[in-house]
């Protein structure tokens, strides 16, 4: 697991507590939100119809398993997101502002 803090990268670890369960979460896949980048994208040559992968994050029901991970890790801020990409879906480099996890902890870096 990676987090980027002020561009500098720190790396964690956990088991997997999870198990299958990951497969039996109702996903929702939502449009790529950065209008500058899916221009960017196309102009590079991108075909793809599809963006983004399918989420199940924590504007959802927490699955059980998800507390063993949260309290595998120290944070005082802390927010999940299980994410699944199929076949055919593309993501290209990109950078995340966290816009949702930053208003829920009123952080503004």
């Amino acid at each position: 697991m990676e987090i980027q803090e002020h561009k500098n990268w720190h790396s964690g670890r956990t088991n997997a507590v999870w198990s299958g369960a990951y497969k039996n979460l109702l996903y929702i896949n939502e449009p790529f939100n950065d209008p500058i980048s899916l221009k960017e994208w196309r102009d590079l040559g991108y075909t793809q119809t599809k963006f983004t992968g399918d989420m199940y994050d924590m504007r959802q029901e927490e699955p059980e398993w998800m507390f063993k991970i949260t309290k595998a890790f120290p944070w005082r801020h802390f927010s999940w997101s299980v994410y699944r990409m199929n076949p055919g879906t593309t993501l290209p480099m990109h950078g995340d502002t966290y816009a949702r996890f930053r208003e829920l902890h009123n952080w503004d870096w």
